[in-house]
């Protein structure tokens, strides 16, 4: 999907979200039945992981076709929920969408010094999904200065997938950095594992 800038008022790429969501959701779909789908992105990845929580919820696209498979997990680190503001009336006063938003585990980090998806648009995201009845929802900040801009998202990411984490891996992951760690210095190191 395109993104030209993140801003509160900005139109959003439905067309390209719903490709974007609907190749992922093709590619999982392939999996056996008793795999556990998740998915997990870092920036535009987390945000097109977040979207599909909320079509998942939904039961369908903003195209009105459709959501396919049975999510698990979600994992968005430094990332948004692009239509975060029409997402409560998207899931109306539906059961069905309130039982899968509330059965769908989320974990976001976001660093409060992120220079290309500000901070603001994490925790809003994260709002925005709680009062949409998405409750079992974990947001996690780190605060430790300019070494936790939009780049520490990305080595998080990368070291994560090196170990092949859990999602509750990834919580305990996360709740053991402390904000004023500098991530950095091993990244190459944890590229290259």
């Amino acid at each position: 999907f395109d993104v030209t800038e993140i801003l509160e008022d900005s139109q959003e790429d439905l067309e390209g979200l719903d490709a974007s969501a609907s190749h992922i959701a093709n590619l999982l779909s392939t999996e056996p039945a008793d795999v556990k789908l998740g998915i997990g992105g870092f920036s535009m990845g987390a945000a097109v992981g977040i979207y599909s929580a909320s079509c998942f919820a939904v039961g369908k696209y903003a195209n009105g076709n459709f959501y396919p498979i049975n999510l698990r997990a979600i994992v968005g680190l430094s990332g948004w929920l692009p239509g975060a503001r029409s997402l409560r009336n998207k899931m109306g006063g539906s059961n069905d969408a309130a039982r899968r938003a509330t059965s769908l585990p989320i974990f976001l980090c976001h660093g409060k010094s992120d220079e290309v998806v500000a901070y603001r648009f994490g925790e809003k995201s994260a709002q925005a999904l709680t009062s949409a009845r998405f409750r079992n929802l974990t947001f996690k900040n780190f605060d430790g200065g300019i070494m936790f801009g939009h780049n520490a998202g990305l080595v998080i990411t990368l070291y994560l997938w090196r170990q092949q984490a859990t999602i509750a891996e990834v919580s305990d992951f996360c709740q053991l950095i402390p904000p004023d760690r500098f991530l950095f210095p091993h990244a190459a190191e944890i590229i290259s594992l």
